[in-house]
């Protein structure tokens, strides 16, 4: 009885240690969005003039998207990426 609990315990740890993973792909997908979408904006920003009458619009998304880019930056070159390295440390 008591080697039945035990496995069911190490099998729920083996379970836990799974969850997440598959997740840095997903990270990794929308953070490529975000800075294509930043830079292509920022290119169709300089090199074509503006439609009229939808500038601020284009400012608000370029505003939105400036702020994903810092937000991604500061993940994979900021402290998250230490506390993720060290996440992936304690699961081994």
């Amino acid at each position: 009885m008591m080697a039945l609990i035990l496995k069911e315990g190490e099998n729920k740890m083996e379970s836990l240690k799974n969850i997440g993973e598959g997740k840095e792909i997903n990270i990794s997908i929308i953070a490529y969005l975000i800075i294509g979408g930043f830079f292509t904006l920022l290119g169709f920003m300089i090199f074509q003039p503006l439609p009229e009458g939808s500038s601020e619009a284009i400012f608000l998304l370029f505003g939105a998207l400036a702020s994903g880019f810092g937000a991604v930056v500061n993940y994979f070159f900021g402290s998250s990426k230490s506390s993720n390295e060290k996440t992936k440390l304690l699961k081994k």
